[in-house]
C-alpha cells in the first residue's frame, strides 16, 4: 500500500487567534510531545525578540479528523476538551506557544511562587529599562507592567491607572511606552504551516526528524515519541516512566534523573542505553510494541528492588545521597536478573556501591565502559557467580575531600558514611528523625572563618537547627551526660569541641577533619575497601552524573 502524499498549507497568523485556537480546544500539544523546558531566560528572549519585531520562527501543525491523545494543560493553563471536529496539533512549537500563553493569558490569581515552575509565568516589562525580567523573589515596583495585562484591556487600564496615580511625573511616557508593547504584541504575526493528510506514525516521524539535531530533546522523548501507539496496543513510554517515577516516590526516589528510568527500559530488552541512533534503536522496538510495555513494567520492580536495597542495605536514606545515579541503573540491572541473591552477593554488591562511590569510577567512564559494567552486572547475577572481576574493587579509592559541594560523588559518599555514626540531636540526643535527614541540610558550623575553612566538610553538621540558635551555640548547650555520645555520633573529637570552646574555627576543624579521615579509613577497612595510599585528603571533583 503506498504512503499517502502529505499536503502541506502554509498561513500567517496574528499571536492572539493562536492563543483563541489553544484556549478553546482546536489547537492541542500531542502527549507524544516533550514536556515544557525552556529555562525562563529562554521564555524572557522570545518576548524580546517580539518587541524587536525579530521573527520566532514557523510553526507547525498536524491538522487530523482522528482523536490523539493530548494534554489538558498547555504552560500553566487547562485548555477546553476538543471540539466534535478536525484539530490541529502541534509539531513543533509547543515552547514557543506555551510561552505565549501562559505569559499573555495567565490568570491574575496564579501563583507567584516560590518554585520556578510558578513564577516563571510571571514575565513583567520594565518600563523604565524596557527590558522583559522575571521576579522570583521580590514584589512588583510600580513601573514594571505585567504582560498578563496585555490582551486585557480592563486589567491594562487598571495598570494605566496605578501609574497615574503612583507615578504622575512619568504616567504619561510609561502609559505610552506600554500601549505601544501591547500593539506590537498584538500586530505580532508568526508563519504556521499545516500538514495535512498524513497518519499519526508519520506525524511523529516528522517530529522526530526536526528535533533529532536540536539540543532540547532527550533520548527518552525521541524514543517516546516514535514508539508511540494509540488503539488498542496503545504506547505512551513517557507515561510509564513518570508512573514508575512516581511509585519510587514511595521510597524517596522519584526525583531519579528520568534518563536513568529510561535506560533501564532499554537495558531490560537487552539493547546498549547508550546508543547514538534513537531512531535505528526505535525500529527494534515497534516491532514488537507490547515488548515495550513488558520491559518497563519489568524494570519498574527491578527499579524498586534497588531502592529498597539502597535504602535498607546501604543507607541511603534517598536519590539526593546517591553519588552517582548509574549506581541505580546496574543495580537495577542486576535485580532484574536476580531479585534474591545471596548472603555473598549482597556482600559483594555492598562492597562495590563503596568503592564505586569512593573511587570516583562513574565520573571518568565512557559509554562503551558503561554497556561492559551492565554486562559484567548481568554476568554477577547468576548465582553461580561469587565476584565482579572487571571493577578493580581492591584498587585505593580517592582521599578525604577538602571542599563540601554536594555535587561531588566522594562528598556523598562521606555525607552516607556520616550517616552510618548516627547522628543524634544536639537538644535530645535522639536520632535525628528522617525528615531532616532527607532535607539533607548540612550547615555552617562557623560562618565567619576564612577559606579554604570555611567550605570545608569538616565545618558542616547534620542538625535539625533551631529558629534563633547558631550551629555552635547549639553544640555549646549540649548537655554534660549526653556530650560523648552527641559528639562521637557527629564525628567530633573531644579535642575539636574544647577547640570549638575557645571559638578556634582553624582548630576545630582540623581536628575534626583528621579524626573524621581516620574514622572513614576503619570504615573502609572494615569493608574490605583499599583505602588512599599517598595522601589524607585530596581535592573535591564535581562528578554527579544526574
Amino acid at each position: 500500500m503506498s504512503t499517502p502524499i502529505v499536503k502541506v498549507k502554509p498561513e500567517v497568523v496574528f499571536i492572539e487567534d493562536l492563543l483563541e485556537e489553544i484556549k478553546c480546544g482546536e489547537l492541542r500539544v500531542p502527549r507524544f510531545q516533550r514536556p515544557f523546558v525552556w529555562k525562563p531566560s529562554d521564555m524572557l528572549a522570545l518576548f524580546d525578540s517580539i518587541y524587536k519585531g525579530y521573527p520566532i520562527g514557523s510553526l507547525l501543525f498536524w491538522q487530523s479528523a482522528d482523536p490523539i491523545e493530548s494534554l489538558d494543560k498547555v504552560g500553566p493553563l487547562e485548555v477546553s476538551k476538543p471540539p466534535n471536529q478536525s484539530i490541529s496539533y502541534i509539531l513543533d512549537g509547543h515552547q514557543r506557544l506555551a510561552t505565549l500563553l501562559g505569559g499573555l493569558l495567565l490568570p491574575q490569581e496564579a501563583s507567584k511562587g516560590p518554585k520556578q515552575q510558578d513564577w516563571r509565568w510571571w514575565i513583567w516589562f520594565d518600563l523604565k529599562e524596557q527590558e522583559f525580567i522575571h521576579l522570583p523573589k521580590k514584589e512588583p515596583e510600580t513601573h514594571l507592567l505585567p504582560l498578563r495585562a496585555m490582551l486585557k484591556t480592563v486589567d491594562f487600564l487598571k495598570v494605566a491607572q496605578t501609574l497615574q496615580e503612583k507615578l504622575p511625573d512619568m504616567a504619561s511616557k510609561f502609559i505610552e511606552e506600554a500601549e505601544q508593547l501591547a500593539r506590537k504584541i498584538k500586530n505580532y504575526k508568526v508563519a504556521i504551516i499545516r500538514i495535512q493528510k498524513c497518519d499519526i506514525n508519520q506525524a511523529v516521524e516528522i517530529f522526530s526528524i526536526l528535533n533529532k539535531a536540536g539540543q532540547e530533546i532527550k533520548p527518552d522523548q525521541m524514543v517516546s515519541a516514535l514508539t508511540y501507539c494509540e488503539g488498542k496496543n496503545a504506547i505512551h513510554l513517557a507515561q510509564q516512566i513518570d508512573d514508575i517515577l512516581e511509585h519510587l516516590s514511595a521510597y524517596h526516589f522519584g526525583n531519579i534523573n528520568r534518563q536513568i528510568v529510561f535506560r533501564a527500559i532499554i537495558a531490560v530488552t537487552q539493547e546498549k542505553i547508550t546508543a547514538t541512533d534513537w531512531a535505528k534503536l526505535t525500529i527494534k522496538l515497534r516491532e514488537g510494541n507490547k515488548n515495550i510495555l513488558q520491559a518497563a513494567e519489568k524494570a519498574k520492580k527491578a527499579l524498586s528492588i534497588s531502592a529498597q536495597f539502597l535504602r535498607d542495605k546501604l543507607g541511603v536514606p534517598s536519590d539526593k545521597f546517591l553519588p552517582y545515579a548509574y549506581q541505580f541503573l546496574l543495580l537495577s540491572e542486576f535485580f532484574h536478573h536476580c531479585p534474591k541473591p545471596n548472603e555473598q552477593q549482597i556482600d559483594i554488591l555492598k562492597k562495590w556501591f563503596w568503592v564505586s562511590s569512593l573511587s570516583g569510577w562513574f565520573s571518568g567512564a565512557n559509554p562503551t565502559q558503561i554497556n561492559n559494567a551492565l554486562e559484567e552486572m548481568r554476568h554477577f547475577a547468576n548465582i553461580a557467580n561469587t565476584s565482579i572481576t572487571k571493577w578493580h574493587l581492591d584498587d585505593p579509592v580517592r582521599p578525604f575531600p577538602t571542599y563540601f559541594d554536594s555535587r561531588s560523588g566522594r562528598v556523598r559518599a562521606l555525607l552516607l558514611f556520616m550517616l552510618t555514626l548516627k547522628p543524634l540531636e544536639s537538644t535530645t540526643g535522639e536520632p535525628i528523625n528522617e525528615e531532616s535527614i532527607l532535607q539533607k541540610k548540612m550547615f555552617h558550623v562557623f560562618t565567619k572563618v576564612k577559606q579554604p575553612y570555611l567550605s570545608h566538610p569538616a565545618n558542616r553538621i547534620l542538625l535539625k537547627k533551631g529558629p534563633s540558635q547558631s550551629v555552635k551555640k547549639q553544640l555549646l548547650s549540649i548537655s554534660e551526660n549526653q556530650l560523648s555520645r552527641i559528639l562521637d555520633s557527629h564525628g567530633i573529637p573531644l579535642e575539636a569541641y574544647e577547640a570549638l570552646e575557645k571559638n578556634d574555627a582553624q582548630g576545630f576543624i582540623e581536628k575534626r577533619a583528621e579524626h573524621l579521615a581516620q574514622l572513614e579509613r576503619q570504615f573502609m577497612e572494615n569493608l574490605g575497601i583499599t583505602p588512599p595510599q599517598d595522601e589524607i585528603f585530596g581535592e573535591t571533583d564535581i562528578d554527579t552524573d544526574d
